[in-house]
């Protein structure tokens, strides 16, 4: 399968099961370099000296100038936003899975234990957690510093993600449907009207082409369903996905988060059982139904692109 060679880079790295059993010390920047992430190698004399262009992985240089060099690019190693589950997060990390799973604090603003995050530098210089719960909330947390700012809402939010230029905020209801709202990128202007999802929608994701929100049907697992690009928002293609086997077969048959790694083209997804809530387990996966094995024992609340 065209996915399984990237499937392999991507988690050979998990081994069976690599566990980030508590926090580290969110105090210490373990970016590439030491010092702050604005810091360090990217903002030194020899990065004056490099070509401007695509990133190249291991000449110590920030080739494309968007703040971070080698390994510590997503552009040369597999990254995502995450926060933590019940325990709370008292950070926005970004984990890279390559040569080990491990995270490094993006922003150091608390983030409550109901946040799921997304960044995409090219849509804005800011990232943005939806609160899920009786949150009804989304922020937009510039990256780098500057004011945070929180747009308050009348429907239940659960995730946020970018799609065709725009902020989509998932609006989970306690039954089908539910539905996609959509924002300019200061997070507080909505653009047209609400997007209808079929099923019970937790979490959304894209890959530039098509965005990808993860629901739960009236009764069995969760499916994934596709959106198309339009003038007018996404459109539902009426295409579903199921749930990989190898999950859906363990009982992990729940999708709570899923987010988009550019750098590999697969998913990492965070499942769970009928009876749990959170993520019990982290995956990546690819459309045809493949997945590897699993990146982290705990327990994760979201998983979110991080594109700077």
């Amino acid at each position: 399968m065209r996915w399984a060679a990237a499937l392999v880079c991507a988690c050979a790295v998990a081994g069976c099961r690599a566990t980030v059993e508590a926090p580290p010390d969110l105090a210490a920047d373990m970016a590439t370099g030491g010092g702050d992430d604005l810091g360090g190698d990217d903002l030194a004399a020899p990065d004056m000296l490099c070509p401007v262009g695509p990133e190249v992985c291991g000449n110590g240089c920030d080739d494309d100038r968007n703040g971070y060099s080698d390994a510590d690019d997503p552009a040369c190693t597999s990254q995502m936003l995450v926060t933590l589950g019940a325990a709370g997060s008292s950070a926005l990390w970004r984990m890279i899975l390559e040569p080990q799973p491990h995270v490094v604090v993006l922003d150091g603003n608390p983030v409550g234990s109901s946040g799921m995050a997304t960044y995409n530098r090219i849509f804005a210089p800011a990232a943005f957690i939806a609160y899920d719960g009786g949150s009804k909330r989304v922020d937009r947390v510039p990256i780098g510093g500057g004011t945070i700012t929180s747009t308050a809402t009348a429907y239940t939010t659960r995730d946020a993600c970018v799609f065709n230029g725009e902020l989509i905020v998932v609006d989970q209801r306690p039954s089908a449907p539910g539905y996609l709202h959509r924002f300019m990128a200061d997070g507080m202007t909505p653009i047209g009207t609400m997007i209808t999802v079929a099923g019970i929608p937790t979490a959304c994701s894209s890959d530039g082409t098509f965005l990808y929100v993860a629901e739960h049907p009236t009764t069995g697992a969760s499916d994934i369903r596709v959106f198309a690009k339009s003038a007018n928002g996404p459109v539902d293609t009426a295409t579903t996905i199921a749930i990989p086997d190898a999950l859906a077969n363990g009982g992990y048959d729940r999708l709570v988060d899923l987010a988009y790694v550019k750098k590999t083209g697969l998913f990492i997804g965070l499942f769970t059982t009928e009876a749990g809530s959170e993520g019990d387990v982290m995956a990546p996966f690819a459309l045809d139904g493949g997945s590897g094995p699993w990146i982290d024992g705990g327990v994760w609340h979201g998983v979110g692109e991080f594109m700077p």
